[in-house]
């Protein structure tokens, strides 16, 4: 066998369907040579592709590179329906919404590599939180990958994100009859605030002028809220407080039209965002 010839290849799909609905397209090319799999493209759609190289005699090492463009994991996750009864799959749906750019390098022995790389997003929501912005470098060697020096802000503060993922019970799991794969079998994630909270999906903030505030996202475009305000700091929490209950509801755009209730009161405005 001459281990010099080059093997050229190409993989492209086109009109893909998957459980009833449309797939991204798959588009790739590689090229085998001197022992080794050059990846010069592997893309799914223009939002996921994979490059690199595999050596196919040992040690096996690997050198990927793996970019995000505006992708929406959840979505894609979706497609596959994973969780329906008696297939083997996520057991969950990741309740995340946003687009996700980045870059996750894989190098090393393909048995267990070493995973480095950040990911950012922009505008989005994770269980009941929504943020403004957020940063997530991951460090470490597979199975064992730890989440470092990643946060997510707010307009109004900020949350530090620290965990790690171990996918060394997967194949395992996977593999176990009836057994849907959770988010908690290789997901474990701490979330610390600066001055804030969250307790039940409610997120819970300590803002200044004695206010507490508490808001819990019903669906994308729907909040409710709940404000107390202290009228007298000094008396401590025998103080006299005003309740104030809100309901937000996303029109379009940065429109919002919010409902406020306190006492024998009632405020219906419509506000509108302006970023500088």
């Amino acid at each position: 066998h001459d281990k010099t010839q080059k093997i050229c290849g190409t993989l492209k799909t086109y009109g893909s369907v998957l459980n009833k609905r449309p797939f991204p397209e798959l588009n790739s090319s590689f090229e085998i040579q001197d022992a080794k799999l050059r990846i010069l493209t592997f893309s799914l759609g223009d939002s996921y592709d994979l490059r690199g190289i595999v050596s196919l005699s040992r040690p096996f090492n690997v050198d990927l590179s793996l970019n995000f463009y505006q992708a929406a994991p959840s979505e894609l996750i979706s497609r596959f329906g994973w969780g329906a009864q008696g297939e083997p799959g996520f057991g969950e749906q990741p309740d995340f919404s946003g687009l996700i750019n980045g870059l996750i390098k894989i190098t090393g022995d393909i048995n267990r590599p070493k995973v480095e790389g950040y990911l950012e997003a922009r505008e989005g929501r994770i269980g009941g939180l929504s943020f403004v912005s957020a940063d997530i470098n991951i460090k470490g060697r597979y199975p064992r990958i730890l989440i470092v020096d990643s946060r997510i802000c707010r307009e109004e503060d900020f949350f530090i994100v620290e965990g790690e993922m171990d996918f060394a019970n997967l194949p395992r799991l996977c593999a176990a009859s009836g057994r849907g794969l959770k988010q908690e079998d290789f997901l474990d994630i701490r979330i610390k605030a600066d001055r804030g909270m969250l307790w039940q999906g409610w997120d819970i903030t300590r803002r200044p002028e004695n206010q507490v505030h508490m808001s819990k996202s019903i669906a994308d475009d729907l909040k409710i809220t709940f404000d107390s305000f202290m009228e007298d700091a000094s008396e401590g929490f025998g103080g006299n407080y005003t309740n104030e209950l809100g309901l937000e509801y996303k029109i379009f755009g940065d429109k919002l039209l919010k409902l406020r209730l306190r006492k024998a009161e009632g405020i219906l405005g419509l506000e509108r965002k302006i970023k500088f």
